[in-house]
């Protein structure tokens, strides 16, 4: 099972095959830089829930704690212990915040963390050795799979990688123009059952 976009990767039986997540220092950088510039932020731990510094919560934000059902917890990071870890920071906002901000978070932050564009009003900032490519890579070698014989489904820039690494790569019907310049084919949206479609036509058949 690969999560937080390959930063835990397990077996279903809850044994960890590979783990890659950020010391409490990353978050103090992140919580200075959203301030700086007043980008709505939070970060997310191994269990999944998020924390902000933010006293003034973004409605993103919450959003994405219901659709996780996630808790959400405001926290500086001196309130937080020092060997406090995350599996991936994020700035969130509208669409052109994020595409005027997305630079020079990458200026700052790119030297020592992946900094990817998961959405329209998501930008992850991870381990330097996470991207779920690599995930793929890791949880195909322990199976015993091929990239020949792994097909990756995806939607957006984070999944780019992982198309790059399977044998057949798939972008979802309603995905964004970047997934789709990638991928091999492309399949219907979510609500046209496209996942289903695809496994149909390109594992069954």
């Amino acid at each position: 099972m690969i999560t937080y976009n390959g930063a835990v990767i397990e077996t279903i039986a809850g044994r960890v095959i590979a783990k890659h997540l950020v010391d409490n220092d990353h978050y103090r950088q992140m919580t200075k830089f959203g301030q700086q510039h007043k980008i709505p932020f939070n970060v997310l731990d191994e269990d999944g829930t998020i924390y902000t510094a933010d006293l003034d919560v973004n409605a993103i934000t919450v959003v994405q704690a219901w659709e996780n059902s996630a808790g959400i917890l405001i926290r500086k990071p001196d309130e937080l212990p020092a060997d406090f870890q995350i599996t991936k920071g994020l700035f969130v906002g509208n669409e052109k915040l994020l595409d005027a901000i997305e630079p020079l978070v990458k200026e700052n932050f790119s030297q020592d963390l992946y900094v990817v564009r998961a959405a329209r009003n998501f930008l992850e900032l991870m381990h330097p050795a996470v991207n779920k490519g690599q995930a793929l890579k890791d949880l195909a070698t322990n199976l015993k799979f091929d990239a020949h014989e792994v097909m990756a489904l995806g939607d957006e820039g984070n999944d780019i990688a992982m198309f790059d690494y399977a044998g057949t790569a798939i972008s979802m019907g309603n995905g964004s123009d970047l997934a789709k310049k990638h991928a091999d084919f492309v399949t219907g949206t979510n609500d046209e059952d496209g996942l289903a479609d695809a496994i149909k036509k390109y594992v069954l058949e």
